[in-house]
């Protein structure tokens, strides 16, 4: 039982709880005036779309692509569900790694290691493994000295 006093005004808040499915997310649960809207912000991940947005349970008309969706008019608490789907539409991203350069005929190797005048070599004559580091890739010595090119590396990066 409720009980009010006359002549005092009473603003109600009703909770609009929400939650997000795997690929996305949605504004947290607010409290909203009796009357009231609230509009609640939505960020599908990178590559993903809106695939459904319920309240209390009711698919709503949404655009897959929308931004927002406002609940209007709130008199009671309320659910707001949003789950995401693979957008078909997106780009893909490319899961190739860049490809190490290879030595020519004469062991040189034909892509940045052409512009670094030094042979790959620090202030110290260390193995430069900076870009090693970046890449997952490390530079390997043969027994002649000379430098084999870069090689893939699994796991920890060591020089050598």
């Amino acid at each position: 039982m409720i009980i009010r006093v006359k002549g005092l005004k009473y603003i109600d808040f009703f909770k609009v709880t929400t939650t997000a499915g795997d690929h996305g997310t949605i504004d947290e649960t607010r409290n909203i005036k009796w009357g009231g809207s609230g509009t609640f912000h939505i960020t599908p991940d990178d590559g993903y779309r809106i695939s459904t947005c319920k309240v209390d349970g009711k698919t709503v008309k949404i655009s897959k692509t929308a931004k927002s969706y406002t609940i209007r008019n709130v008199k009671n608490t309320h659910r707001i569900d949003v789950t995401f789907e693979k957008d078909p539409n997106a780009p893909e991203k490319p899961n190739t790694p860049e490809q190490p350069s290879q030595p020519d005929e004469s062991g040189q190797s034909s892509s940045s290691d052409a512009q670094n005048p030094d042979g790959g070599k620090t202030d110290n004559g260390e193995a430069d493994n900076a870009k090693a580091e970046s890449t997952k890739e490390s530079r390997s010595t043969g027994a002649d000295g000379k430098t084999d090119g870069w090689k893939k590396a699994e796991g920890d990066i060591h020089a050598f």
